[in-house]
């Protein structure tokens, strides 16, 4: 990030590379592979910062504070995020990112004749 970006709105990031990158252009030389071990003793976010004491909201809203090397610092405060829903694997085959996922569940919604509660 660049140091002088005045906005948090205004990006240094060069989006067109970054487009045009495969996974092959990525250099991941200096973090290696999570071996099945270290995959297993991971925790969701929220039991890891509960076990320190430490109340985490995922929905947010989150304040990230960037600390330079010149002794700056920024300051964001990042909306809220939606919740997240997790589609299993083989239900991934069939709708495999958010636009086929939500399409199936208009059509889907379509069939109900009124709008129904949530969870009955």
């Amino acid at each position: 990030m660049n140091k002088n970006a005045s906005s948090p709105l205004e990006s240094q990031t060069d989006w067109e590379r970054l487009e045009n990158m495969t996974d092959e252009d990525i250099d991941l030389s200096d973090m290696p592979e999570i071996t099945p071990e270290q995959f297993a003793k991971a925790k969701p976010t929220k039991e890891f910062f509960a076990e320190r004491g430490i109340h985490f909201d995922p929905t947010g809203p989150h304040i990230v504070t960037i600390r330079h090397e010149d002794g700056t610092t920024e300051t964001y405060e990042l909306p809220p995020r939606a919740k997240s829903v997790y589609i299993d694997p083989d239900v991934q085959e069939y709708f495999p990112d958010s636009t086929a996922v939500n399409n199936a569940l208009r059509t889907l919604i379509s069939l109900f004749p009124e709008k129904q509660p949530v969870g009955g």
